[in-house]
């Protein structure tokens, strides 16, 4: 498999999309689970360390707190795109397995029209 450049702001909206899919593993610790559950909580709640009144900086720890969050768990959302790309990758170099045929020699049919 060959590594594709990566665009950092299209990789961060990828793994922001795969942010469910992380939450409904079941091969993810519930701790990992618990981190992403208060990250969201964080960003909706109304108290912040840097008050949303304040102009333009409000949304700056919210921001931080997700890329350190989307950072510790990023292997994980990245497998997941892998997994998708490889998916959709897959469908197109799958095998035709079990499918029945038959081969026409044009030579025979010749012949039999002939006789």
């Amino acid at each position: 498999m060959q590594k594709r450049k990566s665009n950092i702001p299209l990789r961060f909206i990828m793994r922001l999309g795969k942010l469910p899919k992380f939450l409904f593993d079941k091969d993810v610790s519930a701790i990992q689970k618990a981190i992403v559950a208060l990250m969201f909580a964080y960003i909706i709640s109304p108290i912040d360390l840097i008050p949303e009144a304040i102009a333009g900086l409000g949304i700056i720890d919210d921001a931080v707190l997700t890329m350190y969050v989307l950072s510790t768990i990023s292997s994980k959302l990245d497998f997941y795109i892998d997994q998708e790309i490889e998916e959709a990758d897959g469908d197109v170099k799958k095998p035709i397995t079990n499918a029945e045929y038959k081969f026409i020699d044009e030579n025979e049919e010749e012949t039999e029209e002939k006789e």
